[in-house]
């Protein structure tokens, strides 16, 4: 039998005939790298104020226009035929070590080759780099007086308008934000100097600020590379390297598995995200790192259990530690959310928000239980041979609810009782004066004016504008039906009010408004249909809460209630019952109404229930 050996080994025969070759480049493949790495105008030009970095220059001047650019330079520039050869010439020529900061393959210049026309002046050279009539072919002259520095004129292959101007120029000195020579951009300079600035922190890598929001805006030594999300490493603001990053072929993302300096920048960031768990209020974004950092295993469980991460159904942030033995169930779809409100109301459960726990990077409860079964004895003493019974009682909405099923129905209002149809009455009134002032206060803060009007007794513009030009539209009051909602709104027509609320106020005979003004207030602050997903967003909370704080006053508030009781007690006396038999008077003014009323006729058909609804 013949054995065979298993690895195969090459044969000395062919090894002596085989002829040792190089890999070569098709010239299509530079052309392509040329047109692909080509982002946007703005990192193109970004390019060539690196180059003059790269060329020991000390300034770099732009212009813009609609039609082209010039780049000029006081560096090195191209010092000899050799040098426009090996390194304009050739892509790909790696820089020896040291001599540039940002250069690598000397392959950004083909930037500006995909966006303009280009000519080159430096030196006694010129080249003319045309890639849309002449390929990868360019014209060089040696011959012309000579030159110190570079000088790059640019004609657009297609022009900008002026609002693509506008944000060009203003793109490009964000990008150029931090560089480390002077940069103008039409004769303004656009950058400074990190030493001559204040910052948060600065280490032997780099310069760090922070800020409360926006994303962290990374800067490779000057240049821009990236504004990353927040929740990526934890904190917002600015950081600005003194040492080279490695970053991709295009410049515009770290390799932060590959950076050295990178990863000390971000241990210091790591110290800054910790700090995060002592604030008293976080941004989402703040909330999204920490969430993360924690699910990463980079940050403990005690530092960060009793940080308000997730969100509940009723728009509220809660702890970790509050999941602790608890019953916890979450929201799978928008109606759900508004029955997770009744079950916490009732005190039956914790209801998580749809979506809650993506800021961990999971999305079922029984993720989250097991992202928390380290954590799960929390200092009490267990037995290890007890069986783990989960962190909390994970639930559904409908084991919790199952009667509940999120409804709601607008009812006929020919069909209300006279008392009922009495009260919505009065609340048409009380919603068209919150409307009013809404939109004073809208407009008032457009302007920039303040609610006082002028000594001189000038009729302020917000009272004229909003008269004339309302932005929130009138919204007829409606009574309807809802297992889970006291009131709901499409967010542009109308804004139904429960009757079980009304039920209640008849039932016991005693008319509180005010309730009723702050729930109409509520709802006309919601400018999008809220019967589904009851959410508050930062639009809707700057709305409700600076008008209270800033434009509302008591005796408004006073008004709005005398308003909606006298459209009540009308509405009655429109249809003969009196008022006297219907209400316990609680208030003197009440009753002076209530007096004032029964003496007086009927207004007219609009204050009844049928024209304030019509």
């Amino acid at each position: 039998m013949t054995s065979t050996n298993s690895t195969a080994q090459p044969s000395t025969e062919s090894t002596k005939l085989a002829e040792r070759r190089t890999f070569r480049m098709h010239p299509d493949l530079l052309w392509s790298v040329i047109q692909s790495q080509a982002g946007t105008a703005d990192k193109a030009l970004l390019e060539g104020v690196m180059n003059a970095v790269d060329a020991g220059a000390t300034r770099c001047d732009i212009e813009l226009s609609a039609t082209g650019f010039r780049i000029v330079d006081d560096g090195r520039g191209f010092e000899s035929r050799q040098t426009v050869e090996d390194f304009f010439e050739t892509f790909g020529t790696p820089h020896k070590e040291g001599d540039a900061t940002y250069g690598k393959f000397r392959m950004g210049r083909g930037q500006l080759f995909s966006f303009a026309f280009t000519t080159w002046r430096t030196g006694t050279f010129l080249m003319s780099v045309d890639i849309k009539k002449l390929g990868l072919d360019y014209d060089l002259r040696d011959d012309l007086e000579h030159t110190p520095g570079c000088a790059i004129e640019g004609t657009w292959y297609d022009p900008l308008d002026s609002a693509k101007l506008y944000r060009l120029a203003h793109d490009l000195g964000r990008l150029c934000a931090w560089m480390q020579i002077v940069v103008t951009v039409d004769a303004r300079q656009v950058n400074r100097f990190p030493a001559d600035a204040q910052w948060d922190l600065e280490t032997k890598d780099a310069y760090l600020k922070c800020s409360p929001s926006g994303g962290l805006t990374v800067y490779n030594m000057g240049a821009l590379v990236r504004i990353y999300a927040a929740e990526e490493f934890g904190v917002s603001g600015v950081v600005v390297s003194k040492r080279a990053l490695t970053v991709n072929f295009a410049r515009n993302d770290l390799l932060t598995s590959k950076c050295t300096v990178w990863r000390s920048i971000k241990r210091q960031l790591d110290g800054l995200r910790g700090a995060l768990v002592t604030k008293k209020v976080l941004t989402d974004a703040e909330r999204d790192a920490i969430a993360r950092a924690f699910a990463a295993g980079e940050m403990a469980y005690q530092d960060i259990a009793n940080v308000r991460l997730l969100l509940n159904a009723k728009g509220n942030h809660v702890s970790l530690a509050s999941l602790r033995d608890s019953k916890v169930c979450m929201a799978a779809n928008l109606s759900e959310q508004r029955i997770g409100e009744k079950i916490m109301d009732a005190g039956l459960a914790i209801c998580l928000a749809q979506g809650a726990l993506s800021r961990f990077g999971i999305s079922t409860l029984a993720e989250l239980d097991k992202l928390l079964y380290p954590h799960s004895t929390g200092g009490r003493s267990r037995s290890i041979s007890v069986i783990y019974r989960g962190f909390f009682k994970a639930c559904t909405v409908h084991e919790l609810a199952p009667d509940i099923k999120s409804f709601y129905k607008i009812l006929d209002s020919t069909k209300l009782g006279k008392q009922q149809a009495a009260v919505l009455a009065g609340l048409q009134g009380m919603a068209d004066k919150v409307c009013k002032k809404l939109n004073e206060y809208l407009i008032a803060t457009e302007l920039g004016e303040s609610k006082r009007w002028s000594p001189s007794g000038d009729t302020p513009r917000w009272w004229k504008e909003a008269k004339d030009n309302p932005r929130l539209a009138r919204r007829v009051v409606v009574l309807g039906q809802s297992d889970t909602a006291q009131a709901w709104t499409d967010g542009a027509t109308f804004i139904a009010i429960n009757i079980d609320q009304i039920r209640r106020m008849l039932e016991n005979r005693r008319f509180l408004s005010t309730p009723f003004l702050y729930l109409i207030l509520h709802e006309y602050c919601h400018r999008e249909n809220d019967e589904q997903a009851h959410t508050h967003g930062p639009e809707f909370y700057r709305l409700f809460h600076d008008y209270q704080l800033e434009w509302s006053e008591p005796w408004e508030t006073f008004a709005a209630e005398q308003d909606v009781l006298v459209g009540y007690l009308k509405g009655l006396k429109a249809v003969g019952s009196p008022a006297k038999s219907h209400l316990l008077v609680e208030h003197s003014f009440q009753a002076d109404l209530i007096q004032r009323v029964e003496a007086a006729g009927v207004a007219g058909s609009d204050t009844t229930a049928a024209g304030a609804i019509n």
